[in-house]
């Protein structure tokens, strides 16, 4: 199980690899047709983030790693796996999230790549959980909203960071508040 953990930081960091690398120039070229074609889901998402940079993108990124690394290592060191299932189910809605953008956009996003890569992957710890280490589905329910909740707080963090950088880094001031 601990090597399944392992390959999970590496799966991870490829995924986000992608992601900053490729995502806020995509975003720049794609922003209007984006804003026209989903205006209510693009006020934030185009307003705040479609404006940060790609260093500020690559620490909100960092951030979410190092929360990745801190809990990876926990569960293996206590050998306890609740929390870590947590945030890799919460990781794992995330790659079908992104697929489920790209057949709504009907082009190359720059997250797709990795995120069709990765399925099988978690597929395969998930079977795992459920036969070697007797998680039952109670439990990982439990465990996912946790790990969902505690996702989606950290996201909020990480692009406030993300947000911050800019402002005092790269004195950028087009956010929309």
């Amino acid at each position: 199980m601990n090597d399944l953990l392992y390959w999970f930081i590496i799966i991870f960091m490829i995924h986000e690899f992608e992601e900053f690398i490729f995502f806020p120039g995509w975003l720049q070229k794609n922003k209007n047709r984006l804003a026209d074609r989903f205006p209510k889901l693009s006020k934030y998402t185009l307003n705040k983030m479609g404006n940060i940079s790609t260093s500020a993108f690559a620490l909100a990124v960092f951030e979410e790693y190092v929360i990745v690394i801190l809990i990876t290592a926990s569960a293996i060191y206590f050998d306890f796996y609740g929390l870590w299932t947590g945030m890799f189910t919460a990781f794992s809605i995330h790659l079908i999230i992104h697929i489920i953008q790209w057949l709504i956009i009907r082009k190359y996003v720059p997250f797709i790549v990795t995120s069709i890569l990765c399925l099988p992957y978690c597929i395969y710890v998930f079977n795992i959980l459920i036969t070697t280490q007797n998680t039952d589905y109670k439990t990982i329910v439990f465990w996912t909203i946790v790990g969902i909740v505690a996702t989606g707080l950290n996201l909020l963090f990480a692009h406030k960071i993300a947000i911050i950088f800019d402002k005092r880094f790269t004195k950028k001031n087009n956010y929309t508040e």
